[in-house]
């Protein structure tokens, strides 16, 4: 008790408020903009930034890494759990 949640969000334009950035209040996602809804069933889009700097895993050192630590094609699947090849 007495620790705080920190929780990401936007204030969406037009009046929509502050929206959480969450499974439950994100509608929809591309490199170059989101969109939401609030509890009201406020519908928004928000813009990235001009100066955001898009993610590119093929360059990222840390994504590199997972994918060489995580196996041949970077992830075992579903599949392979279920078939009992790794207990998670």
């Amino acid at each position: 008790s007495g620790f705080a949640v920190p929780t990401f969000v936007i204030d969406a334009p037009r009046g929509g408020g502050k929206i959480p950035v969450m499974p439950n209040y994100v509608l929809s996602q591309s490199p170059d903009r989101i969109v939401v809804r609030n509890f009201e069933g406020f519908i928004s889009t928000y813009t990235q930034p001009e100066a955001y700097q898009r993610h590119d895993a093929e360059t990222c050192p840390s994504c590199q890494k997972h994918a060489t630590d995580s196996g041949e094609d970077g992830q075992e699947g579903i599949a392979a759990l279920l078939a009992g090849d790794e207990v998670a």
